[in-house]
């Protein structure tokens, strides 16, 4: 983060090295389930949050602690910045996250429980776009209108599902369990996608780039 620290993110709750030792974090909960700690932001005053399976937690530096922020979100699987708003993907859809008693909630299906609503991925491309991606689908979140745009991605292109989103310039890069990395470009309102380079593991669980242009 900005201070030098390194936020480690494991299945059991947040630790952090500080270059030293690692230092492991309470997490506040109302129950005894492992917490699986899947993402980490930080916020322009230099808070960190991080997404969880059981929620959104503010890391507290002095206390070494992790408290609840937005009860109203459940399982967090990802997060995004876009100038001081939380963007979080979650199992329900999309929360946008200005402040930490506030949250606006965005489904991708009308129907809240659908399936279709897990977000496991997002990426900020600028101020007024996001771009996610659920078990089978890529979607586009326009903020100023909060109107979503979803493309179908051809099936035999890959196994399981897709796992995790970045960008490059004006290219997608999306992750998926079985089946590598996914390039994806749009043309005419239709996202064109290819199977990327191999890799050693077919399985992908996290891919980053700082958006730039290769």
């Amino acid at each position: 983060d900005s201070r030098g620290l390194i936020w480690i993110a494991t299945n059991r709750g947040v630790n952090c090295y500080n270059g030293h030792s690692v230092i492991p974090f309470r997490i506040d909960m109302s129950s005894s389930v492992v917490t699986q700690v899947k993402e980490f932001v930080e916020l322009p005053n230099g808070t960190i949050y991080t997404a969880t399976d059981c929620g959104i937690y503010s890391i507290d530096l002095a206390e070494t602690d992790c408290k609840r922020q937005y009860h109203e979100i459940m399982s967090a699987n990802a997060m995004c910045l876009v100038g001081d708003i939380i963007v979080v993907g979650a199992d329900s859809g999309i929360y946008l996250c200005p402040s930490p008693k506030s949250s606006k909630y965005i489904p991708i299906e009308a129907n809240i429980i659908a399936k279709n609503n897990q977000v496991n991925s997002v990426t900020s491309v600028n101020d007024s776009i996001i771009w996610f991606c659920t078990n089978d689908r890529v979607g586009r979140l326009k903020l100023p209108s909060m109107s979503i745009e979803m493309y179908d991605i051809d099936h035999n292109l890959f196994i399981g599902n897709l796992s995790t989103i970045c960008h490059v310039g004006e290219v997608l890069f999306v992750g998926t369990e079985g089946s590598g990395v996914l390039k994806l470009g749009l043309c005419e309102q239709t996202l064109q996608a290819s199977r990327y380079s191999p890799i050693s593991c077919m399985a992908v669980n996290e891919l980053s780039a700082t958006g730039d242009s290769l």
